[in-house]
């Protein structure tokens, strides 16, 4: 019997933390037909030892002087499959042959791929294997075949991060690094655009919360969501209800720097949640222009329970400067101007009746900021006394 043969007689299972494991045989390997009964073979310590001399013989022989004696070794080493990886990987660590560390490398390197291509095709069929941070991304995403697709072009496009997402803050930490460092590449080094993948591993990346604040992550969120690979999430049905709680979560611990492109985001990204991010702000900002963009918000998801944390604003007489407002002589737009359309929006009132004859409710922004304000403050005055008389007794300050 061949040592091929001999070792192919005596191990059919192996584990990665062992060296070699013998145990029952096959019923084509034991020369039996597929329905005779399989006879179990123990093996013995000696065998345990004949089979280790064999395997450590033939990577002796891939340093041999013939090449074709070197090509045999290969060749029936890789015949031998996936069992003899944790000795070759020993090799490759320990030997000071070149040769052999190449063809052992090379050995690993073509049975790894086959049986890891083997698993993850049985995953996108739907197979129970398990891969490292696809419980996580199950938890978020459900256990659906677009899940599983995109789970292994993320296994393969950031593997650092798919395997932190069972680990601990300091693991994804790291990975978040390589994600930000691996987006910037593909878009400035390979040049090619941001693919789904690229999209979730960004949001992903800071989750965490107990990562802090990252201005490269936001930044860089910020730039693929003008990307066509967006636009393709949001078509899936199975990915944007995870996309929008993932983009939820990020929009939460955005800088108030950005917040008024990040809001502006969150409507077109038609994101529920923009509605609590842009209520947050108005406690947190007194930038005009922040302001504006949030009670825009406010006003294209809000409902009338929220007419309360606009009330404050109505009275604000600070002026708004921005482009596309109207620029008429004696017409000026000021906060309160904002904060009185977002609040008569919110509680149904008529725009036209309370005095915004040209204002245009729109479907993504809440309201267009064309013609919003007044050539008076009689006019002004006017519009406010009615916006106030939407409220309950009691409720303006």
């Amino acid at each position: 019997m061949s040592r091929v043969a001999f070792l192919k007689r005596h191990v059919s299972v192996f584990s990665v933390a062992c060296l070699l494991t013998v145990g029952s045989q096959s019923p084509a390997l034991m020369g039996q037909q597929p329905d005779e009964p399989i006879v179990e073979t123990s093996s013995t310590d000696e065998e345990q030892q004949q089979i280790t001399e064999l395997v450590t013989g033939l990577v002796a022989e891939l340093g041999a002087r013939e090449f074709a004696a070197r090509e045999r070794a290969a060749d029936q080493l890789a015949q031998m499959g996936t069992v003899v990886i944790p000795h070759l990987r020993r090799v490759v660590e320990s030997t000071d042959d070149p040769e052999i560390r190449l063809r052992a490398s090379e050995i690993v390197r073509q049975l790894t791929d086959g049986d890891l291509q083997a698993q993850i095709d049985g995953f996108l069929a739907g197979e129970d294997i398990e891969f490292e941070g696809w419980q996580s991304i199950r938890g978020f995403f459900g256990d659906t075949a677009a899940a599983r697709d995109l789970f292994i072009e993320l296994m393969n496009q950031h593997p650092l991060l798919t395997k932190s997402l069972q680990g601990e803050t300091r693991d994804r930490a790291v990975a978040l690094e390589a994600v930000i460092s691996g987006v910037r590449n593909a878009t400035t080094i390979e040049r090619r655009f941001p693919n789904r993948a690229d999209v979730f591993a960004l949001l992903l990346a800071g989750v965490d919360p107990n990562l802090p604040p990252n201005p490269a992550l936001e930044a860089q969120v910020m730039m693929v969501m003008n990307q066509t690979a967006v636009r393709e999430i949001r078509r899936n049905w199975q990915l944007n209800r995870p996309f929008q709680s993932l983009l939820g979560i990020w929009m939460g611990k955005s800088a108030i720097g950005n917040r008024q492109e990040i809001i502006e985001i969150g409507m077109r990204m038609d994101a529920e949640s923009t509605l609590a991010l842009a209520i947050r702000t108005l406690g947190e900002s007194n930038d005009e222009a922040i302001l504006t963009t949030a009670l825009q918000a406010i006003s294209r998801f809000g409902k009338a329970e929220h007419a309360d944390s606009i009330r404050r604003l109505i009275e604000d007489t600070r002026p708004i400067e921005r482009r596309g407002l109207a620029q008429r002589p004696g017409f000026d737009t000021q906060v309160g101007d904002v904060a009185m359309i977002a609040a008569a929006i919110i509680l149904k009132a008529n725009l036209e009746e309370i005095g915004f004859r040209e204002v245009n409710v729109h479907p993504n922004i809440g309201f267009g900021l064309q013609n919003v304000g007044f050539d008076s403050p009689e006019k002004r005055e006017a519009a406010k006394n009615k916006v106030k008389s939407l409220f309950a007794p009691g409720v303006l300050r």
